[in-house]
């Protein structure tokens, strides 16, 4: 599929089946070259007890070619693992401009920062978008990784939509970035 320019990945079901589908297009997608491929959304509403499996078993495809061209980003994450797979799509994705996070499931209490830097981070990303930020201790550590390593970032647009936590967001306005030239937007 050399032409390949877009792919959506969703999973719905947290039952049976369906959460093998992932595991299946994974699989499947380390199989076909998709050179032209610039847009990958994946949205993971599978079970935890199947991403768990995933992370146990690292993301470690034979060829991450299929996301070296890949320019936009979307991840809308369901699972306490985001982070890692976060991390992962980074590394794999090395000329990636857009990042945009949906996170709709609270993270871990702590996380641990990968070894080195994803190279879209130093050399490509521009504008980083966060919905659902919750505030948590390893959102903020991802967060904080994400801004200080992004040294090309322009935009970092972080929203909430919760009026309390708006407030305890002002402390980002803080964080050390990376990029002289990155503009940080606070939204409820």
């Amino acid at each position: 599929m050399p032409s390949l320019q877009r792919l959506t990945i969703v999973t719905e079901s947290i039952f049976g089946p369906s959460s093998n589908l992932l595991d299946c297009y994974f699989r499947r997608l380390e199989k076909i070259r998709t050179p032209s491929l610039k847009y990958l959304n994946i949205q993971d509403f599978a079970s935890i007890l199947y991403v768990r499996f995933r992370i146990k078993s690292p993301w470690n495809f034979e060829d991450t070619s299929i996301y070296c061209q890949t320019v936009q980003l979307e991840l809308s994450m369901y699972s306490d693992v985001f982070e890692e797979l976060l991390i992962y799509l980074l590394k794999s994705s090395m000329n990636l401009f857009v990042l945009k996070i949906n996170n709709k499931f609270t993270p871990r209490v702590c996380w641990k920062p990968p070894s080195s830097v994803p190279t879209c981070l130093l050399s490509s990303l521009q504008t980083l978008e966060w919905r659902e930020y919750t505030g948590t201790c390893a959102e903020k550590e991802v967060l904080s990784y994400l801004l200080k390593h992004a040294l090309c970032l322009k935009t970092a647009k972080i929203i909430n939509e919760s009026c309390g936590l708006f407030k305890k967001m002002k402390d980002l306005l803080s964080m050390p970035r990376g990029s002289t030239t990155c503009r940080l937007v606070l939204k409820q």
